[in-house]
């Protein structure tokens, strides 16, 4: 079971790729420290290095499926509930953080 952080947290740059199919290809993921302590130039430079490594991005809708990994004993992911209700919406969380939540229709709208 994968660690819970801290009520301090912790802070991550991650790139996630995806196949054709929306498949995880791989998960890139740097490791900032703790929240209280970010070296927020640091983390500047982390991002951009990750998008700079894609190769000219092109913003615009993908699909992917839901995916689970752990780092640094953190769970990441697009994490998918399982309700057991019928009657209950379903959730795609987006981990650590559970800061983007998508659910049905599935069309890109997103809660925060």
């Amino acid at each position: 079971m994968p660690a819970t952080p801290d009520a301090t947290g912790g802070e991550y740059v991650a790139l996630f790729t995806f196949d054709d199919s929306g498949a995880l290809l791989r998960a890139d993921i740097d490791s900032l420290g703790p929240r209280a302590d970010l070296d927020r130039q640091r983390a500047a430079d982390a991002y951009e290095s990750r998008l700079e490594s894609l190769d000219g991005p092109i913003f615009g809708d993908i699909r992917v499926a839901p995916f689970r990994i752990e780092h640094e004993g953190v769970e990441f992911g697009l994490i998918a509930s399982d309700p057991d209700d019928p009657a209950q919406t379903p959730w795609v969380t987006l981990e650590p953080g559970n800061y983007m939540a998508f659910s049905p229709p599935w069309d890109g709208e997103y809660d925060t």
